[in-house]
């Protein structure tokens, strides 16, 4: 302390006092930035909670966030799944029917020619039947000719050229009903 031999005790008194008064400001000024100091730090460390507990939460939330994409990422993964699967169910079933439609063209094709061949075997046999008939009526014709031939030779006899005459008329008559017969068979 700042004790002059030269001052007098009440001045020295009060320098005292005011060195007191000095000692005392700075040991509270030290408290006071003590205190600053404290309540910094412990702003800082609060701080500092809160950004551990808002990080905590922002990666939770993250977490959260990642799993439920995950999940909607899965199922959209089920659904396109489920979408194949039904595309391809209808495609299998086009083809089916497709496969049916031409199994179904094919047997129209067959039967078709199946057809065309029994017209051409009935044609056919229409062209036979008229080939016989007419064979036939060639042969009855040429048969006439022969007998009235051979009829031509012969010397004729009374009784029997009356009976002659008879049977070559029956024989027209049948010849007659055969040709109508064979006409009628062959507009039918």
């Amino acid at each position: 302390m700042f004790l002059c031999g030269g001052k007098k005790p009440k001045t020295q008194m009060r320098t005292l006092a005011l060195e007191s008064h000095l000692f005392t400001l700075r040991n509270n000024t030290e408290d006071i930035m003590k205190i600053f100091y404290n309540a910094e730090k412990m702003q800082l460390e609060s701080q500092d909670k809160e950004m551990l507990i808002k990080g905590k939460k922002l990666q939770e939330l993250h977490q959260f966030n990642e799993a439920t994409l995950v999940q909607q990422i899965e199922d959209q993964i089920v659904d396109i799944e489920k979408a194949k699967l039904k595309k391809q169910t209808k495609l299998d079933e086009i083809y089916e029917m497709e496969r049916e439609i031409l199994q179904n063209e094919i047997e129209i094709q067959v039967i078709k020619n199946l057809m065309k061949d029994d017209e051409k075997i009935v044609k056919n046999l229409q062209k036979c039947d008229i080939k016989f008939a007419l064979d036939l009526q060639e042969k009855y014709r040429q048969s006439l000719e022969e007998i009235e031939e051979e009829m031509s030779q012969k010397p004729v006899m009374r009784s029997e050229g009356s009976a002659n005459f008879q049977s070559q008329s029956q024989a027209q008559r049948r010849s007659s009903s055969s040709r109508a017969k064979l006409s009628n068979d062959q507009e039918s």
